[in-house]
């Protein structure tokens, strides 16, 4: 009995298995391929094909739902079939294919068709226009195409290609913003916009627009020099700015009335003006002017007085950590004179501005670098007047400069030993008082002690009293301590 129900069971799965196979062989499957985007006025082709189908087999192509009749055919062979035609704006949407075959119908998978037009005439355009801006000013440029669709942009600065991760800028879709703009900004700006479909690119770059990042200026600096021309003497008026942007106006000021005025593309100009020794001409000012700026400068006095009076010469010796002389400083000092020249002599020997052994710090000042190399020698000095070198020089004094030099203490030496030596002497007078008192104290408990204790009363025969009496020392003696304990 077993047995023939076991077989019954295995006759039932494998007439089972037979039918699902049956149903799998006759099984219509359609599959559509073809693009997913095509340009605009092209070809677009597509092929539908049936799996598991026989002859005859009508083929329909489909786009939303809407049967194309143009495309139906009916065919005897089981042969992928092809359908084309050209792309138009209304051919974008969702194609798929229908079959029917032998009694069955099947559609194939879907497919989104997307109509990309080719991108043609990019501009770029700036916020503000023209895009001229001071520093911590935002400004946006925007990429336009005159056709396209499906696009992408690619930024340039100063034809270099802008990172869409770069800190410098925040860029979005076809626009590119700077929120604070600094002097990095600056430059040259183009923008590129492109579309692709496969292995085909359409391109078009954009017209070039250079930003203007303009600095503000610093606060100008007044100077001036004087030289002589023929008999006259002139002052060069030096105005200049560190930082800014260029063109700026720069206005001079005598007094506080404009005498001179000039526009320059330079952050420096010069104004020549006439001047005469020994008189107070009043003060000097330059003022600085943009379309947005206007900053007045220092203020100098505008007067030359001649090189005149005692030239002194110093001498300053420079030690090493071992307290060794290492060099020497040598100033010289004229006692009036607005713009002295200064020129040294070594043992009746002109000195070069510079050599391997000593240089000049503004003319005024002389180090010596090495002493024990050059040796010891007799230096001294000359001024006279840098616009006029008509005019003799005037010598100082000579001083003799040598590498041998008392050994100086560093003053940290100094300082600690002072303090110790302070220290000593607090600690000296602070016994010395602690044990005054006490020697005191001895005394005049000891004398307390010999008193008779009758003493202590002053009666009225006592009112009397001689003042060398013992009762009124006794009394002097105790208000006196008593005074001292309490302090």
């Amino acid at each position: 009995m077993n047995e023939k129900v076991g077989l019954w069971f295995t006759s039932v799965f494998v007439l089972t298995g037979l039918v699902r196979t049956t149903e799998i062989l006759n099984h219509l499957r359609v599959v559509l391929t073809g693009p997913d985007k095509a340009y605009l006025s092209t070809r677009a082709e597509f092929q539908c094909e049936a799996l598991g189908a026989s002859a005859p087999i009508i083929y329909r192509f489909v786009k939303d739902n809407r049967w194309l009749i143009d495309f139906q055919k009916n065919l005897k062979t089981n042969k992928p079939v092809r359908f084309y035609g050209k792309v138009t704006a209304s051919s974008a949407g969702m194609y798929f294919c229908n079959v029917k075959t032998n009694g069955k119908t099947s559609n194939s998978n879907s497919i989104h068709l997307q109509v990309v037009i080719p991108v043609i005439g990019a501009r770029l355009l700036t916020e503000p226009d023209p895009p001229i801006l001071y520093e911590g000013v935002g400004f946006r440029l925007r990429c336009e195409v005159e056709k396209g669709s499906h696009l992408s942009y690619t930024w340039y600065h100063n034809r270099q290609k802008v990172s869409v991760a770069s800190a410098m800028y925040n860029i979005s879709e076809n626009m590119l913003t700077v929120k604070r703009a600094t002097e990095h900004h600056g430059g040259s700006y183009f923008c590129m916009a492109c579309n692709q479909v496969g292995n085909i690119t359409r391109l078009s770059n954009s017209n070039e627009e250079h930003v203007v990042i303009k600095t503000y200026l610093t606060t100008p600096q007044l100077s001036y020099s004087v030289y002589k021309e023929n008999s006259s003497y002139h002052a060069n008026m030096s105005c200049h700015v560190s930082q800014g942007s260029t063109p700026v106006t720069f206005r001079l000021l005598l007094n506080g009335q404009e005498a001179a005025v000039r526009v320059s593309d330079s952050l420096a100009v010069w104004f020549s003006v006439p001047v005469f020794l020994e008189m107070d001409m009043g003060t000097a000012q330059c003022l600085t002017e943009t379309h947005d700026q206007q900053i007045l400068s220092n203020s100098v006095d505008l007067e030359v007085v001649a090189v005149w009076g005692t030239v002194s010469i110093h001498v300053e010796y420079l030690y090493n950590q071992d307290s060794q002389v290492a060099a020497a400083r040598l100033k010289c000092d004229v006692s009036r004179g607005t713009f002295p020249s200064y020129a040294w002599i070594r043992n009746y020997s002109l000195l070069i501005t510079k050599s391997d052994h000593h240089s000049l710090i503004h003319g005024q000042i002389l180090v010596l670098m090495d002493l024990s190399l050059q040796g010891p020698g007799y230096y001294h000095c000359l001024v006279r007047d840098s616009f006029n070198n008509n005019r003799s020089w005037m010598q100082s004094r000579e001083v003799f400069v040598e590498a041998k030099g008392k050994a100086v203490v560093p003053i940290e030496i100094i300082a600690v030993g002072f303090c110790g030596f302070m220290l000593l002497v607090l600690l000296g007078v602070t016994c010395f008082i602690w044990t005054f008192d006490w020697q005191m104290h001895e005394r005049e408990m000891s004398s307390f002690e010999e008193l008779p204790m009758s003493a202590v009363y002053l009666g009225p025969e006592s009112a009397e009293a001689d003042p060398d009496s013992v009762e009124h020392h006794f009394m002097v003696n105790t208000v006196n301590f008593e005074q001292q304990s309490c302090l």
